[in-house]
C-alpha cells in the first residue's frame, strides 16, 4: 500500500511540475527577434525584456529586465577564419576569465556552454548557445544571464528559446 501511495505522490508531483512548465512558457509574451544581417531568428519573452541597444559586436541586440537582474544578448557573426566549431567553442571558453563552465555540449552545427558567474556579488547562471549554418561560415548566438535564485522560473524559457533559434543563412 505504501508503494501505491508513493507512486501517486510522484504522479501528482510530475503533473504539478509539467503544469508549472506549461504556465511559465505560456505566460510570457513571446516575440521573434530577426537578425537580417545574418539571416536567423529566435523567440524571446518580450514581456520580460526591454531592448537596451546593440550587442557588443554591433551585429545584434542587448536586452535586460526592468530590475536589471536578467540579461539577454542576441547576435550573429561571420566565421572569417573558417574555424571548426570545436575551436570556436574553445576560444569562447578561454575568454571566460570570470565564468565557470559547468555544462557544455557540442553537436554538428551548434554548441551550448552554461555555468556560473558573479555580477555585483550575486551568483548568476549563464547560458550561451551558438548555431552554425551548414557551411560553418556564419553563426547565430543568444546568451541569457539570470540569478541562480530564479533558475526554476527561467530554465523553461531558455529551453523554448533554444528550440526556436534558427541557423543563419549562408554567406
Amino acid at each position: 500500500m505504501l508503494q501505491v501511495k508513493n507512486f501517486f505522490r510522484q504522479v501528482v508531483l510530475a503533473g504539478i511540475l509539467l503544469s508549472a512548465f506549461a504556465f511559465s512558457c505560456a505566460a510570457a509574451d513571446w516575440q521573434t527577434y530577426r537578425n537580417h544581417e545574418h539571416g536567423f531568428s529566435v523567440e524571446y519573452p518580450a514581456d520580460l525584456f526591454t531592448q537596451r541597444g546593440p550587442s557588443e559586436n554591433w551585429e545584434g541586440v542587448r536586452f535586460s529586465t526592468q530590475d536589471g537582474r536578467r540579461f539577454l544578448s542576441v547576435y550573429g557573426f561571420n566565421n572569417g577564419d573558417e574555424l571548426p566549431l570545436k575551436q570556436v567553442r574553445d576560444i569562447i571558453i578561454e575568454s571566460y576569465s570570470d565564468r565557470e563552465v559547468t555544462y557544455q555540449r557540442l553537436k554538428d552545427n551548434w554548441f551550448v556552454l552554461s555555468g556560473y558567474e558573479y555580477i555585483d556579488d550575486e551568483k548568476m547562471i549563464f547560458y550561451h548557445r551558438l548555431a552554425s549554418n551548414k557551411a560553418g561560415t556564419r553563426f547565430a548566438v543568444f546568451e541569457f544571464v539570470w540569478p541562480v535564485s530564479q533558475r526554476d522560473e527561467i530554465e523553461p524559457l531558455v529551453k523554448r528559446m533554444s528550440h526556436s533559434l534558427t541557423t543563419p543563412r549562408p554567406n
